[in-house]
Order: C-alpha cells, then structure tokens, then sequence
C-alpha cells in the first residue's frame, strides 16, 4: 500500500487561512481605518452666494474654500470635532461638525461685516446725450459701521470718489460724459477694514447727440392781474428741437409740442403779487432736455401820477415862429408809458388843438422823472390872438389806467 503524501497540502490550506485571518482583520481593525474625508460647501447668510478664501480648520488640519466656497480636508479621525471658520469682512465661527467615514457635502453659513450694496440705478434709464447730467444712486446697509468710503468707476478709467454716512438711506451722484459709447460704471464701498464690495457694471449708452439749452429774461413786466411777457430763447447744437413746457411758479404752465427756434415771446397773467420762478424745460427728438430758470416779481398796481409839466418858451410873440416843446415827467405808472395825450386850450376852455404823440407797445420800463417831450411844431399856423393859453397832458400806462390830467400856461403877446 502506497501512502500518500499530504504535507504540502497541508502547508497550502494553513497559508490560505493566514490570508483571510489578515484580510478580515484589516477590515474590522479600529485603528487604520477610522479614517474619514470631511468636505462642504460656505455661503453669506445675507445672499446665499458663495465665499472665497475662508479659513477652514479642524483637528490642527487647514484648508481654505475656493471661489464657489468648496474645501475638502482628508485623512481625520471620525467623531465630533470643533471646525472654525474665519475671513476678513465676516464674523468667525466655531460650530461642533461631525467626521463620519460617510463624506456628504455639507453647508456651512457666514454673516458678512462688510456693506452691502442694496440698490444701484442710473437716471435718465435709457439713452442719453453727450454733456447731460445722468444721476446714479445708491442704497446700502453694513452691520458694524455707520461710514463707508467708496467710487463710481467708469469704463475702469475714470473714478468719482464718494463718502456714505446716511447707511440705509438712498444717496446719489452726478456725472457727465463728454464721450459717445457705452460705459460700464460699477460701485464700489468698503468699511474700515478697507475690504470693498462691488455692484455693477450698469451700462450706460451715450451717443452723439449733444443736449439743448434754454435762456430766460424778461420783456414785459409783470402786474398782477395784467399780462406780462417773456423771451424765450432756445437753442440745440444738432437742430432738433421737438418740445418746449415752460412752468410759471403759480402751478400753471403751457406745453408747446413743436419747439420753436432761437427766440419767442410767451405771456402770462398772474393773480397775485409776489415773487415766482418761472421754468422752462426744452426737449429734442432724442429725448435730451435743457433747463432755464428766471425770477420774476409781480407789482401790484398803482395809481399813475404825472410829476410835472415844463414848457419851453413860456411866452413868445404873436409876429414870431415859434416851436412850442412842452414836457412831462412822469413819476408813476404800471410798468411803463402807453400812451400820451396832450391838448392846446384856450383861457376860454376851447380846445385850439389835440394830439397823440406817444405810442409804445414794447414794455420799456419808466423811471421816476423820466422825460417825454412834444414839439407843438405848427404853432404859428394858428391864429392865436394875445392871450394865456394852457397845455394839458395825461397818460395811459400798461394796465390801461389813466392819469389825472395836468397843465401848463404860456403867453402870447
């Protein structure tokens, strides 16, 4: 009988159930593999966007998140463990996280100490000309401070510098392009940790179009209840103009569809005395708009008065030529002189001659003792026997009120 020989599977069987021993071993073994990967993901609690650069630390580990807020860290121990997180312009944190060997992405919240940007807007909206003013405003809020320092930075070259104390409440600023094109305009503001933020870019189109202009003045004086009148004088480098609304200061006003150009004249009648500010705002086909201003006063009105009469020669002889002049000063009147009336009278009250030598519609103001003269030329064609005789004189003013006649009496010999 031959014997088998069973030592080298023997030797094989034991090898083979070494192996497992080993295999299952390092599985349940608590040491090597209590192991785990920690992962997550930090956003702002006021936006929910993500945070860059935060300091993430755990178990002595540091990692720093990227620009969408995701960190990783590996190799840590499983169990509760303290985790800080820590960036300029947000309050650190320290929070209790829990490493499992199951790694999940979890989120993790900062709060921001630095502005936040509300709101950032552009007035006029849409397009608009070269060399008019566009207003841009703001609103923004910040959990630590009550001043920001900031700029409205346009196309990256220019800069408007800007500092923001009413926090919370709308501020604004002024800007005027001298250059056609889009240009992109951002805000910017930072806190004293000089940590800025940013909002834009607003894109604001300018074109070529250049805006009008609009010159008040005065041509009539204004007397309450009576029409006074101004000049209007408006013009547009590109010749467009389209619409003209003057306002008037007493809550009225006219709106003129088709613009007139360079020069016109536009009366209005108030009720009561006092200052107004008249305004006058022109439009082209573009939407450009200019804007006048003027002050007026609105008199009451007064009684007019003559101050006196003079007459140059007081006497002339019968056998003589003479050229009468007879003058009137007057020292009160609405405005300014409309008319003037004057009369040649006899002692005996009969009216010899009556002339209108005076006639003015322009709105030439007066002033006290102004002089207005009239030469009664024609004298001599008059048989005027020896005797006194009278001129008389009165005038009417632009609210059509009348003076009360005065006279004047030279000598015929």
């Amino acid at each position: 009988m031959t014997r088998k020989k069973t030592g080298p599977l023997i030797a094989a069987f034991i090898a083979l159930l070494l192996a497992a021993c080993q295999f299952f071993g390092d599985l349940a073994s608590p040491v090597e593999h209590s192991k785990a990967a920690f992962s997550g993901r930090v956003s702002s609690l006021a936006d929910s966007l993500p945070v860059g650069d935060v300091r993430v630390g755990i178990q002595g580990r540091t990692a720093f998140t990227d620009s969408s807020g995701f960190f990783s860290l590996s190799d840590l121990e499983t169990g509760e463990h303290a985790l800080s997180l820590s960036r300029p312009g947000f309050a650190p944190r320290t929070i209790t996280a829990a490493v499992t060997l199951r790694d999940t992405l979890r989120p993790f919240w900062l709060i921001s100490t630095s502005p936040v940007i509300d709101t950032f807007y552009a007035i006029p909206e849409n397009t608009r000309a070269m060399d008019q003013r566009v207003l841009f405003f703001f609103k923004a809020h910040d959990s630590t401070d009550s001043r920001l320092n900031g700029k409205i930075a346009f196309d990256q070259t220019d800069t408007l510098p800007l500092v923001y104390t009413e926090l919370g409440e709308e501020a604004w600023k002024e800007k005027v392009f001298s250059t056609a094109g889009p240009h992109q305009v951002e805000l910017f503001l930072w806190d004293r940790e000089k940590i800025p933020v940013r909002r834009g870019p607003l894109t604001v189109w300018v074109d070529s179009n250049r805006s009008p202009s609009v010159l008040l003045s005065q041509d009539k004086p204004f007397i309450v209840t009576l029409c006074g009148k101004i000049r209007v004088v408006l013009n547009d480098p590109d010749s467009n103009l389209q619409l003209l609304q003057i306002f008037w200061g007493d809550n009225s006003g006219d709106l003129l569809d088709n613009a007139p150009g360079y020069a016109s004249l536009y009366s209005h009648c108030y009720e009561d005395t006092g200052l107004y500010t008249i305004q006058a705002q022109v439009w082209d086909n573009r939407n450009a708009s200019g804007i006048g201003n003027l002050g007026i006063y609105v008199k009451p009105l007064v009684s007019p008065k003559i101050d006196r009469i003079d007459c140059i020669p007081t006497a002339y002889l019968l056998s003589a030529d003479v050229t009468l002049t007879p003058s009137i000063f007057v020292i009160t009147a609405n405005a300014y002189v409309k008319e003037i009336y004057w009369s040649l009278i006899a002692d005996t009250g009969k009216i010899i001659e009556e002339r209108d030598s005076y006639t003015d519609t322009t709105g030439a103001l007066p002033t006290d003792g102004r002089k207005f003269e009239h030469p009664f030329d024609s004298l001599f064609m008059h048989t005027l026997p020896p005797d006194w005789y009278f001129i008389k004189a009165y005038f009417i003013d632009a609210a059509d009120s009348t003076s009360i006649p005065d006279t004047i009496s030279f000598e015929v010999k």
